[in-house]
This record gives structure tokens, C-alpha cells and sequence, in this order.
């Protein structure tokens, strides 16, 4: 996982907003979805705002930064010990994912070519 790089759904939009981040869910668009959100009053978008911590690892996951290097920030722009960094920033993340607003590019490797005994 720490060699993962964290990447925005790019269907979201977001904003900063002085040291805060954030973020518009619209909600999907369709008859059905219309008829009942009349009903049940559900709102055309929803907004969530991340503060400035949120903000910063918001900012990183943008396909660039590896969670490890994404630790390595906070430890040293936040003085935070490594471990304590790790476990809120995994945590985070995963809840980010969990909510579909981010997900991870994996570096994918290349298979080993084998060699046989016949290959020597």
C-alpha cells in the first residue's frame, strides 16, 4: 500500500477555499431519482469539507505522491512521529476510498521471465 499512489475521481469537483478544501457531490440525474427527490427532499448536491490536514493530503492524491512519500510530508510539515502519521493518514485514505473519492494507482511489475534448466 505505501508504494500506492492516491488519485482524485476526477467526476468530483472540488475547490480550495482559504486553507480548506471542498468538495461537490451532485447527484445523479434521472426521472426516478428526480420523482423521489421531490418527495424526499434529497438535495441536488452535497458538500464536504475537509480541513486544512484533509486539505493537504487532498492536494496529494493526485497520482503523483506515494503514500509513503505522502507520510514523509506530514510527519515533517506537521511534526508528527512516522507510525502516528501513517496510521491517520492509511485511515484516512481508506475512507476516502471507501466514499469513492479517491482510488489507488498500483505500479504494476513486469513478470519475471524464468529461466529453465534448458534455458542455461
Amino acid at each position: 500500500m505505501l508504494g500506492s499512489r492516491p488519485v482524485r475521481n476526477q467526476v468530483l469537483e472540488w475547490k480550495r477555499k482559504d486553507n480548506k478544501v471542498l468538495i461537490v457531490f451532485r447527484r445523479k440525474q434521472s426521472k426516478s431519482i428526480g420523482f423521489l427527490s421531490k418527495i424526499f427532499h434529497i438535495p441536488e448536491k452535497k458538500v464536504v469539507e475537509l480541513d486544512s490536514l484533509g486539505a493537504r493530503v487532498w492536494q496529494m492524491c493526485d497520482g503523483q505522491h506515494t503514500v509513503e512519500k505522502m507520510i514523509e510530508a506530514l510527519v515533517a510539515e506537521n511534526k508528527l512521529e512516522y507510525k502516528e502519521a501513517e496510521v491517520a493518514l492509511v485511515q484516512f485514505l481508506k475512507t476516502l476510498a471507501q466514499k469513492r473519492m479517491i482510488a489507488f494507482q498500483v505500479p504494476t511489475q513486469r513478470p519475471r521471465k524464468f529461466e529453465s534448466a534448458e534455458d542455461k
